[in-house]
């Protein structure tokens, strides 16, 4: 009797399986929760593609109804569902069953996936790969969302203020070049009077001195009794005197008249002047602004602004580690990181 209790107690402990590690089991589960996650993303781009088939079949108006009583979805899940159709699923049925239209998109959950839509197409493959979207949770995917929308705001902004200054430039460069034009033209013009009046101050001369010719001639005529017709001749010497005289009052007057109109040559010229500095400033003053917008200069500003906010979540949680070793350790991958940067 003793015997067969030994026997059977030896069979039992043959049976019975060594108890396994808790963390491989925790793994285990995960990992399944994971594959069942990744199956379902397949599994709801396959059901929109027969959505998509089905609406397309159905008569006009049927679409509501057919959803609610043959297939039970609501509008809202439909369309979800064909949504990541459109998004993630190949085109093309495959000889293997459901298939996605990228191999990134292969381990995201269905929830992941669904966020991401409101990535446009042909960024949605890069941000997943730059961002270790996989890894994400959809808190965690949301707040890269708003970083980015915001980033594109940013630039957005940037490039609208950019165009805008450069079409300022434009008109100012315009301005620049019509302030020289009108500059170089108004310079011609006090030339051209200057020369006017210098050729006007000759005229006057000569005629002041054909009017002393003309006294000199007469007072040696007046002089002179061997002259016949001295009365004839006196007035026509003074005829001449008096049309010299005449003359010379117009020609005074034609001075006086470009010079008046010489200083306000010179005094628009002036203005041209400083108007042309100022278009000149305010060409550089904008070529400096479009300069300092460049969007690649704001991307890295906005891109370090990120980086120091991780760095002190990173140094924040260094300090809650309780374990020295790890804590060291991480703490110097942290500063090779920095190292790496400074390079």
């Amino acid at each position: 009797m003793v015997t067969d209790i030994a026997n059977l107690n030896t069979t039992e402990s043959a049976v019975v399986k060594p108890q396994r590690d808790i963390e491989v089991v925790t793994a285990e589960i995960k990992d399944i929760c994971a594959q069942a996650r990744r199956m379902m993303l397949i599994y709801a781009v396959e059901v929109g593609r027969r959505l998509v088939e089905a609406k397309e079949i159905l008569p006009h108006g049927e679409w509501g109804r057919w959803l609610r009583e043959e297939v039970d979805f609501s509008h809202d899940t439909a369309n979800n569902h064909m949504k990541l159709f459109e998004a993630y699923g190949s085109k093309q049925y495959t000889l293997f069953g459901a298939d996605l239209n990228s191999e990134t998109f292969r381990n995201l959950s269905y929830s992941q996936a669904l966020k991401l839509l409101v990535v446009p197409d042909e960024e949605r493959e890069s941000f997943v790969k730059d961002n270790d979207i996989e890894n994400k949770s959809v808190r965690e995917i949301d707040k890269l969302i708003k970083e980015r929308d915001e980033a594109l705001h940013c630039v957005e902004g940037l490039k609208n203020g950019i165009d805008q200054i450069k079409a300022e430039l434009e008109e100012e460069r315009a301005n620049a070049e019509n302030a020289q034009v009108e500059l170089s033209q108004l310079a011609k013009e006090r030339k051209a009077l200057a020369d006017d009046l210098n050729n006007v101050k000759d005229q006057l001369s000569a005629s002041k001195a054909a009017v002393k010719k003309a006294k000199d001639k007469l007072k040696e005529l007046k002089s002179n009794p061997e002259i016949p017709e001295d009365m004839l001749q006196e007035l026509r010497d003074k005829i001449a005197k008096e049309n010299a005289e005449a003359h010379a009052a117009e020609l005074a007057e034609t001075i006086a008249d470009i010079k008046k109109k010489l200083e306000a040559a010179e005094k628009a010229e002036d203005e041209a002047k400083r108007a042309a500095e100022l278009a000149a400033g305010r060409v550089t003053e904008l070529e400096r602004k479009i300069k300092i917008s460049d969007p690649a200069v704001s991307e890295f500003r906005t891109l370090f602004k990120h980086i120091q906010d991780y760095i002190f979540e990173a140094k924040t949680a260094l300090e809650n580690i309780k374990d020295k070793p790890t804590a060291e350790k991480l703490r110097g991958a942290l500063a090779a990181l920095a190292q790496e940067l400074a390079n």
